[in-house]
């Protein structure tokens, strides 16, 4: 849902919405994998299981918000700092 300039999404069950901005970069899974160490499989693993958000589909294209996955680096900080 697009509200001036911004994009309001849902990372799904236990997570945080949060405000992507237009101005926002747009990750491919590669990208992403790369950035967190991953494997693109447990790229999706996090997706399917709301450790990350869902990324943004363009046509047959998926792709995530940069500032949506820095935000659950840090919600996956602060969770760990609470336990």
């Amino acid at each position: 849902m697009m509200k001036n300039d911004t994009i309001i999404t849902d990372a799904g069950a236990g997570s945080i919405t949060h405000h992507a901005t237009l101005n926002d970069s747009l990750l491919k899974a590669r990208e992403v994998a790369d950035f967190l160490q991953v494997s693109i499989p447990t790229l999706y693993r996090r997706v399917a299981d709301g450790t990350l958000p869902k990324p943004f589909k363009l046509g047959g294209l998926s792709r995530w918000s940069q500032s949506e996955i820095l935000a659950a680096i840090k919600v996956a900080g602060e969770r760990r700092l609470s336990v």
